[in-house]
């Protein structure tokens, strides 16, 4: 059995694995959107820097308690967020939550909002090429995913490896 196959993470432990750096890297290292100004055509998205930096500070601190291992927790703090102003961001660790609590549908749905909020996330797809991979026993979309993560981040080791790992046991 390759090393690929062998890294899946305890989600309780956080683990930082190859196969799973995506799941785990943005909670650590999250990046914060700029604060938007807000204009009339914002799709409905409130124009108060306040509920912005309420939404960020929800987050972050969502985004801290998933570094601790506490998705439960970390869950109320991250739905506020993505009530009060939906990033991509956002949707991206909701998803870790979901998956921490082991519902990778509801994982899968908020990655595909991320991507819908900002498709050039390497690390989104590379979470649903390792979930489609791993858990939904769909070789080929995960390589299709695994695939268009290269071609965001074409010189990162590891999506070169997952990427590998897959189209050879496939």
């Amino acid at each position: 059995m390759n090393r690929f196959l062998t890294q899946i993470p305890q989600a309780a432990k956080l683990a930082r694995t190859t196969a799973f750096r995506s799941l785990n890297a943005r909670a650590v290292a999250i990046k914060q959107p700029a604060l938007h100004k807000g204009y009339a055509s914002d799709a409905g998205f409130p124009n108060n820097l306040k509920i912005q930096k309420e939404a960020q500070e929800s987050m972050a601190f969502g985004a801290s308690l998933l570094t601790q291992g506490d998705a439960s927790s970390a869950l109320t703090h991250i739905s506020r967020s993505l009530q009060l102003y939906p990033t991509a961001d956002a949707h991206y660790n909701m998803g870790i939550c979901q998956y921490m609590l082991k519902d990778t549908d509801k994982a899968l749905d908020h990655w595909h909002k991320s991507l819908s909020l900002d498709p050039n996330q390497a690390d989104v797809y590379v979470s649903l090429g390792n979930i489609y991979f791993m858990s939904k026993k769909d070789p080929q979309q995960a390589i299709s995913y695994m695939t268009k993560a290269q071609q965001l981040a074409p010189e990162d080791p590891e999506i070169m490896f997952n990427l590998a790992c897959m189209q050879e046991s496939s």
